[in-house]
C-alpha cells in the first residue's frame, strides 16, 4: 500500500510540474489534471498511507500530560485511546463503505472539461480504512509491546 500511496505522490509531483510547463509555454492547463488529483491522487496517498501510520506507530502523540500521571492512570488512557480510535476508525470504514457502494450504483462522476467517475476512488478509501481498522485492531494495548511509560 504504502508503494501505491509513493508512486501516487510522486506522480501529482509530476503532474504538476507538467502543468505548470504547460502554462508557462503559453499551452494552458492539463486538461481534467486537477479532478484527477483530487478524485483519485490525493484519496490514495491519504488513505493508502493511513494503516502504515498506525502500525509503525508515527501518529500524533502527546506525551506531556501523559507522563505527568501514574502507570494506572496511563494504562486507562491507553485503553480509551484503543476504543476510541476502534470506534472512530470502524465507524468511518463503515460509513465510507456505504457511501462508495450508493455511489457506484448512481455512477458518481465530475464534471469538468470532461466527466470523469470517481466513485472507484471511494473503494480505494474505504481499502485503505478498513487496513487501518486490522491495524487498529491487531495493536491493541492489551499486548506487551504498548506499555505505559514510567
Amino acid at each position: 500500500m504504502l508503494a501505491i500511496a509513493a508512486m501516487s505522490l510522486l506522480a501529482t509531483v509530476a503532474l504538476i510540474t507538467l502543468d505548470v510547463i504547460f502554462r508557462q509555454l503559453g499551452l494552458g492547463s492539463v486538461p481534467m489534471l486537477r479532478d484527477v488529483i483530487t478524485a483519485y491522487l490525493v484519496p490514495v496517498i491519504v488513505f493508502l498511507s493511513l494503516p502504515i501510520i498506525q502500525q509503525k506507530r508515527r501518529h500524533i502523540q502527546v506525551d506531556t500530560l501523559f507522563n505527568l500521571v501514574g502507570m494506572r492512570s496511563q494504562r486507562f488512557l491507553l485503553v480509551l485511546a484503543w476504543v476510541v480510535t476502534l470506534l472512530l476508525i470502524g465507524g468511518w470504514t463503515v460509513h465510507v463503505l456505504m457511501e462508495a457502494i450508493a455511489m457506484q450504483a448512481v455512477g458518481e462522476r465530475i464534471t469538468g472539461d470532461e466527466a470523469l467517475r470517481i466513485w472507484p476512488a471511494r473503494f480505494l478509501m474505504f481499502a485503505g480504512l478498513a487496513a487501518t481498522l486490522v491495524v487498529v485492531v491487531c495493536h491493541h494495548p492489551f499486548r506487551n509491546e504498548i506499555e505505559p511509560r514510567s
